[in-house]
């Protein structure tokens, strides 16, 4: 559609076209994926299944689910499975999810607790071929003072527990918080942590609004 519109426009004002134009492919030049962030249509309250059916009609290849979402399809009944054949269908790789558990914080009793949780929510992630799980800094956005070695070796930890279930644990930065909204503090988390998979989600979003240089 847009080639076509593009060399409608060449033609000049006074030309016209008896029959569309079929213009060829072109092969993408560079190795990006696009996804959907779920997010941003969460307002419509689609279900999972129909977020998948969206992202895959607006044209993406690849969609970024929230937990909750998937925790809701599988409350009314719904199967993990189904979930993922129903993105192979369409065309779709289930690239992140977005979770929310306090891995982070100071308190050992509330990590502990969070662990668990992501043994769950990782679980029902790798059954609907989610390659990944975003791991903000939940619990330690308020107050400032965070000790970077304690943060490495708890996302070591957690890392640890990703490789159990073949789902990627990320290090997001939050540009809002008090702690990790800076990108060298999330990269000397990553680093000292340690794992061979650790590795970081630089959202252009909280990288604007934490004040990361942009020469960093």
């Amino acid at each position: 559609r847009r080639n076509f519109l593009k060399n409608t426009l060449v033609l000049g004002a006074g030309a016209t076209l008896e029959s569309p134009v079929e213009m060829p492919a072109k092969p993408a030049r560079h190795q990006f994926k696009f996804c959907l962030n779920t997010s941003t249509i969460r307002d419509q309250n689609l279900g999972l299944m129909g977020e998948l059916e969206t992202a895959a009609k607006a044209g993406y290849t690849g969609i970024e689910v929230w937990i909750s979402t998937v925790e809701k399809f599988v409350e009314k009944g719904g199967k993990l499975s189904d979930v993922r054949k129903k993105a192979a269908d369409l065309g779709l790789t289930i690239e992140d999810a977005i979770g929310f558990s306090k891995w982070i914080v100071d308190d050992a009793a509330e990590r502990a607790k969070a662990l668990e949780q992501n043994k769950r929510e990782m679980g029902m992630l790798a059954e609907i071929g989610c390659k990944r799980i975003a791991a903000p800094p939940v619990g330690a956005t308020a107050t400032p003072g965070l000790n970077l070695q304690e943060a490495a070796v708890r996302y070591a930890k957690l890392l640890e527990v990703g490789d159990q279930s073949g789902v990627l644990p990320v290090l997001e930065l939050w540009g809002f918080s008090a702690n990790l909204h800076h990108l060298s503090e999330v990269v000397y988390v990553a680093l000292e942590s340690g794992h061979p998979k650790a590795c970081i989600l630089a959202d252009v979003f909280h990288l604007y609004n934490g004040r990361s240089p942009f020469n960093g």
